[in-house]
């Protein structure tokens, strides 16, 4: 038929299952990519992350973007995948941990941190002006801190930049409060 080119076809080669190799074994445990906390084999990274996220929230009111940051995620297709398996697999029901969920994290899941140790791990998670933000509210030991003076002492005027990382604080509850009454560093902070 025409000048096509004959294109000979490829023939998959059959080996002998001596000679393929297994696939290799799972380790009983791996270790995440941001604690040294342990994954049970049953859990993908992805799902003991966020799993390990909504067990720090369990006694909070939990936001899919609040979720999102304690598992080291945005909300996006992959965290709304894992999610959504969570959910499936009954480990998660709406957005809190079930009993299964915590079951399924093995016994000795270390607790959300608290006090300085809190502050500490949130200093790498969180951008250069939330942490400058952050650490005029921990000066202030608890005490709510009037908007305007919390912008010039944290380096920056009242504006849409400003208002916005002060937002994010807000929404992730490290930060509470509001223009009225002053915006303080949540209590958690100050426990020890």
């Amino acid at each position: 038929r025409g000048n096509s080119p004959i294109v000979p076809k490829l023939n998959a080669t059959r080996y002998p299952s001596s000679v393929v190799p297994e696939p290799p074994q799972r380790s009983r445990v791996v270790k995440s990519p941001t604690q040294s906390q342990d994954i049970p084999t049953s859990l993908k990274t992805a799902e003991f992350r966020v799993l390990r996220a909504l067990f720090w929230l369990k006694d909070e009111e939990t936001t899919p973007d609040k979720v999102a940051f304690y598992a080291n995620y945005t909300v996006n297709g992959h965290f709304n995948n894992t999610l959504g398996q969570l959910r499936s697999a009954g480990l998660v029901a709406g957005w809190q941990i079930t009993t299964n969920g915590i079951d399924a994290l093995g016994g000795d899941v270390e607790e959300k941190p608290t006090g300085p140790e809190l502050r500490e791990w949130l200093r790498e998670k969180l951008s250069a002006p939330h942490n400058k933000i952050l650490d005029v509210l921990m000066d202030a030991q608890g005490v709510a801190v009037p908007v305007t003076e919390l912008a010039s002492r944290a380096g920056y005027t009242i504006n849409g930049h400003f208002n916005n990382m002060l937002g994010k604080l807000r929404t992730l509850n490290i930060a509470q409060g509001g223009a009225r009454d002053g915006v303080r560093a949540n209590p958690v902070f100050f426990r020890v």
